[in-house]
């Protein structure tokens, strides 16, 4: 490896530009793929490795993926809301109840207190 072209995810910057300028006429779609490909790796080295340098961090989005299941399970069980506007009620109120809970508060304390406020700001 050439000294200096270590990059954040510990790939060879040089190897990647090789890669990048040496294409063959096998087949260029194939090969426009896999430029596009290596130039978004390039560009998102280190957001795709932050995962190791911070404690904590998951290495997938499974958790994202499932916090939805809930109200998506509840929506099929119910028949879901009669019209667009229960529906997108329905949501803003199951967004609010969840990040009240991953805040550690309690969901109905803050919802006693938005429903008391002069002026609910949400």
């Amino acid at each position: 490896m050439i000294q200096g072209t270590k990059s954040a995810g510990g790939v060879s910057t040089a190897l990647w530009r090789c890669v990048l300028s040496s294409p063959s006429p096998a087949s260029w779609s194939r090969i426009k793929l896999c430029q596009a490909l290596a130039k978004r790796l390039l560009r998102h080295m280190g957001e795709l490795f932050a995962f190791v340098r911070v404690d904590g961090l998951d290495a997938d989005n499974n958790r994202a993926e499932r916090l939805p299941r809930p109200v998506v399970v509840q929506r099929k069980i119910s028949g879901g809301a009669r019209s667009p506007a229960g529906s997108a009620t329905r949501l803003a109120l199951a967004s609010l109840f969840e990040t009240w809970h991953a805040r550690g508060l309690n969901p109905c304390q803050e919802c006693l207190t938005l429903l008391h406020s002069r002026c609910p700001q949400i």
